[in-house]
């Protein structure tokens, strides 16, 4: 059995099971994980002071959803608005680039107009 080459890689079996790791040690890396979590969110300060004082003293559940449906409706009511603003006319856009191209060139071949009046002098 030890014998057999493993396709991914040249360990036998008990290379395998030795950088194999345990059950309890990926708990233990888990809950470490989880409790530096923990950590940083007990760090997080929540400032309510922005908030109208009416919004600060709910204290029914139901009120609570009451609001967070009227923000909902506001958002939903924000988006719409969001999405019916168009975008800038492109075209309009298109024709001004347009008319700098041929004021450029105007301008070109005005001042070769001008260099060959100057030779003619």
């Amino acid at each position: 059995m030890d014998d057999i080459q493993n396709p991914t890689g040249t360990q036998t079996s008990e290379q395998d099971t030795e950088s194999m790791v345990s059950s309890t040690e990926l708990e233990s890396m888990s809950s470490q994980a989880a409790s530096k979590i923990y950590e940083k969110e007990s760090k997080i300060i929540l400032d309510y002071s922005g908030l109208d004082r009416d919004l600060k003293d709910f204290v029914d559940s139901k009120e609570i959803e009451h609001q967070l449906e009227v923000f909902e409706k506001k958002i939903e009511s924000m988006l719409n608005t969001l999405q019916r603003i168009t975008a800038p006319n492109m075209k309009a856009v298109e024709k001004l680039d347009t008319v700098k191209e041929k004021l450029q060139e105007r301008q070109t071949s005005l001042k070769l107009q001008g260099r060959k009046l100057k030779r003619l002098k």
